[in-house]
């Protein structure tokens, strides 16, 4: 395997490359099937999984585990692992509060201490 370092160059010089308009023309079926074709492209996710990989992504960014995120935040472990595989959707006040903590995590908690 031969590993090829990705300069500013080279990048340049592939975006150069690229038929930009083509692209743009594209609509979202021609999008859809050129992922669909393409068998190294990983499948698309419905919403409840793209949620669920957001709110997996923010614990981990935090280097939390579900218990501790769920006890830290005040939610339920049980929610918790349900959105993160995909099974649930959370509500949308929920949702928000998960933007929330995904911006703000230090001042969610400082929050909730001072609340206690």
């Amino acid at each position: 395997m031969v590993t090829v370092k990705l300069t500013p160059e080279l990048m340049a010089q592939a975006m150069a490359e690229v038929d930009w308009d083509k692209i743009d023309a594209m609509t979202d079926e021609d999008i859809e099937q050129q992922i669909a074709d393409n068998p190294d492209a990983a499948p698309l996710l419905n919403e409840k999984q793209q949620i669920g990989g957001m709110i997996q992504m923010i614990r981990r960014k935090l280097k939390m585990s579900q218990k501790a995120f769920a006890e830290s935040f005040h939610l339920s472990i049980h929610a918790l692992r349900d959105w993160e595989q995909g099974r649930r959707k959370p509500e949308q006040g929920t949702l928000n509060y998960l933007y929330v903590i995904r911006d703000n995590p230090d001042i969610v908690l400082r929050t909730i201490k001072h609340a206690a």
